[in-house]
C-alpha cells in the first residue's frame, strides 16, 4: 500500500469520524481532498504519457539489451497507474 494510499485512507476515516455535521459542511471538508486526488491523477497521467512517449523512443533501438527490463518497468508503471486511478 502506497503512502497516497494510505493517506487518502486516514483522511477518509477521519472525515468519518468527526461528529455529524450539515451535508454541506462535509462537502466543504472533502473538496480540497478531491482537489488533491484530481492533481495527483493529474501528474500520475502526465508522467505516464511522458514515460510512454519515452519507450517509444527506446523501442527504436532495439538493440538496446535493456528493453525486456523496460518493457516489464513499463508493464509495472501501468499497473501501478491504474491502481492509483482506480483509488481516485
Amino acid at each position: 500500500m502506497g503512502s497516497l494510499e494510505l493517506n487518502l485512507q486516514i483522511t477518509e476515516l477521519q472525515l468519518r469520524a468527526q461528529p455529524s455535521t450539515l451535508p454541506e459542511v462535509k462537502e466543504q471538508q472533502a473538496t480540497p481532498i478531491i482537489a488533491a486526488v484530481m492533481v495527483v491523477e493529474s501528474v500520475v497521467g502526465d508522467y505516464m504519457q511522458l514515460f510512454k512517449i519515452s519507450f517509444e523512443v527506446l523501442k527504436s533501438f532495439h538493440e538496446d539489451p535493456n528493453i525486456q527490463r523496460l518493457e516489464t518497468e513499463a508493464c509495472e508503471l501501468q499497473q501501478f497507474y491504474d491502481e492509483v486511478k482506480g483509488t481516485v
